[in-house]
């Protein structure tokens, strides 16, 4: 997930388990251009267990080679819950923390009412989106001219195609 306003996170699924990293740019564990090393907030990824290891410095997770990470927590394939470290302190005063109060919102929430209330702020539209158009797409059927044009009458559909291609979502047009 990226919104375009700095702010992403990603879910690796392995072998081992899964790993999440997530990123608020207004966050105070946000050490991306705050210092010349190019190193994560103290503690964060401690306890991170080897297989995961090589996710904190790989590419695609980094902006101009520094780490964008405020948050991480992991899943061993044996284990019965998720981890994060233990060991990181933020200041108290500080009320954004590492941003999982509210980047992770829409996994929890997986709904066309959650996704068509949080485009539409996101956005700043003036009515709702279609929410069986966006039902549509989350259930992961091909994306056809129509259901783009249900969401968004003025949109290029070569933009569509292209992000539809990373995504690897399916499009007839």
């Amino acid at each position: 997930m990226d919104n375009g306003a700095g702010d992403e996170y990603s879910i690796v699924f392995n072998s081992a388990g899964v790993y999440v990293r997530g990123f608020d740019h207004h966050s105070e564990l946000n050490t991306y251009g705050q210092n010349d090393t190019g190193e994560l907030w103290p503690g964060l990824t401690d306890g991170l267990p080897t297989p995961f290891h090589p996710y904190v410095t790989d590419a695609a997770f980094r902006f101009d080679e520094e780490p964008t990470m405020t948050v991480c927590l992991w899943r061993l394939s044996t284990d019965s819950e998720w981890h994060t470290s233990q060991t990181i302190h933020p200041a108290v005063e500080n009320l954004n923390g590492d941003g999982s109060d509210w980047l992770f919102d829409q996994l929890i929430d997986w709904s066309a009412e959650t996704k068509a209330d949080h485009y539409r702020r996101y956005f700043d539209l003036p009515a709702n989106p279609d929410q069986a158009a966006l039902q549509e797409i989350m259930e992961g059927r091909q994306i056809t001219a129509d259901l783009v044009y249900r969401l968004n009458s003025g949109i290029d559909l070569a933009i569509v195609t292209e992000e539809a291609a990373i995504s690897g979502i399916p499009v007839g047009f």
